[in-house]
């Protein structure tokens, strides 16, 4: 893989919980470290999220992956 596309493919994952109003690269981080992707962080529960990052943090990205209106890009 090449320099460039590693940057684009690491920036894709990243993006998406940083669109997440109140959660910041470092947050991001900390997930995607013990996650491994944004797919494994989705199918958590709010418990486990918050093991990671505190329960405030962990209820702002539990909401918008499990929202009921489903109003997240895609």
């Amino acid at each position: 893989m090449t320099f460039h596309r590693q940057k684009r493919s690491k920036g894709t994952f990243k993006n998406e919980l940083e669109d997440i109003k109140g959660i910041g690269k470092a947050t991001a981080d900390q997930l995607l470290k013990e996650f491994r992707s944004v797919k494994n962080i989705r199918e958590k529960t709010l418990e486990e999220l918050a093991a990671i990052v505190g329960m405030a943090k962990a209820k702002v990205v539990w909401d918008y992956f499990n929202s009921e209106g489903d109003n997240k890009p895609e």
